[in-house]
């Protein structure tokens, strides 16, 4: 458990894999995110030289108890400067947002390797339902032409679009619905 000068408690030791967000004041959960394995050590807390506020944690899955290791990372939250209370990749809205004292919730931070201002731009990316999308969604982490190197099917697709929903990628559902679906249809196992 970390807790922050801005009100917020952050509670990631348990095993269903999701790092929390708790008003200290309330109790009140204002945000939840999935990782993709536990978060198996406390969480920190910084300030970044820009003033925004960081939360690091470590994910990761085995290992403890001679198990294979699953997953390990080292995740680090950005919480805004200003703005109202909204659950990175969950795609839903604590109520706490008009509460006194509440913060934003965070963001994951990441690197951006391109933007998809033009579907255009990904010239190995074949055209088909669920194409912009994928563009959108996945381009704020990696090259969306990075898929054209897998061949999977729809459950590997699946497992793997799972896999970067709990590492923070920033869509609904149904979005994710549509990438899988477009993945499947344009990279399916080679024969």
């Amino acid at each position: 458990m970390a807790l922050t000068a801005s009100g917020l408690t952050f509670v990631g030791g348990t095993d269903d894999f999701r790092f929390r967000a708790f008003a200290t004041a309330t109790g009140d959960k204002l945000w939840e995110v999935k990782m993709a394995s536990s978060i198996t050590a406390t969480p920190i807390t910084y300030q970044g030289s820009d003033g925004r506020q960081f939360v690091a944690i470590v994910s990761t899955g085995g290992g403890l108890t001679g198990a294979t290791v699953t997953n390990d990372e080292i995740i680090a939250f950005a919480l805004p400067k200003t703005g109202s209370v909204n659950a990175a990749g969950s795609g839903a809205a604590p109520a706490a947002q008009n509460q006194p004292g509440a913060a934003s919730a965070p963001t994951q931070t990441q690197s951006v390797a391109s933007s998809a201002q033009h579907s255009d731009e990904y010239p190995t990316l074949p055209p088909g339902d669920g194409r912009d999308v994928m563009i959108n969604v996945c381009s704020h982490c990696h090259s969306p032409e990075s898929a054209s190197a897998e061949a999977l099917n729809e459950k590997q697709w699946k497992d793997l679009v799972d896999d970067m929903a709990g590492k923070g990628a920033d869509a609904t559902n149904d979005e994710f619905d549509q990438i899988v679906k477009y993945l499947a249809k344009a990279f399916p196992p080679t024969k």
